[in-house]
């Protein structure tokens, strides 16, 4: 979200709240630091400034649905399967089978959201997004099978970010 309360939707700045058809509305998220997108379905998922991202689902949804953040049926165990519906044996299995495929394989590049970005920005978002290939973060590395992918889309994440 810009300072002035617009946001970036389809390539356009427009101004909050925002109607685009009658799939998706966005607007500022209640406590004003963020924005909301909602579809038409009933899913909403908020950014917030810092960062967090937050998603629920309508409840008709439940038990309906299946990914990374379960299937909302409040059954816990049976949210760690795959996206074959097969029960994961290990957190890396699991993740793992959820990840989405890019467009692009290369690694090292700056994503498309960084070349419109200034220098400073690119390079603040580096420093931030290799801080998880520090040694803070080396407990994790075992249940992850791309840590390059991690702090790639980090880099997409922050320069995506308008501030």
């Amino acid at each position: 979200m810009y300072h002035n309360g617009t946001v970036l939707v389809n390539d356009k700045t427009v101004s909050l709240p925002h109607q685009e058809s009658t799939i998706l509305k966005v607007s500022s998220s209640a406590d004003g630091a963020g924005v909301q997108l909602q579809t038409h379905h009933g899913v909403v998922v908020s950014v917030k400034s810092d960062g967090t991202i937050v998603t629920t689902i309508a409840k008709k949804f439940a038990g309906k649905v299946c990914g990374l953040c379960g299937n909302m049926n409040n059954d816990g165990p049976d949210d760690f399967k795959t996206r074959h519906h097969i029960p994961a044996k290990s957190v890396e299995e699991y993740v793992s089978s959820w990840e989405v495929p890019t467009e692009r394989k290369t690694r090292g590049k700056q994503p498309e959201s960084c070349r419109k970005r200034s220098h400073r920005d690119v390079k603040r978002a580096m420093g931030m997004c290799n801080a998880l290939k520090g040694r803070h973060f080396h407990v994790c590395y075992k249940h992850v099978k791309n840590l390059q992918a991690f702090v790639d889309a980090c880099m997409d994440h922050m320069c995506s970010c308008h501030r």
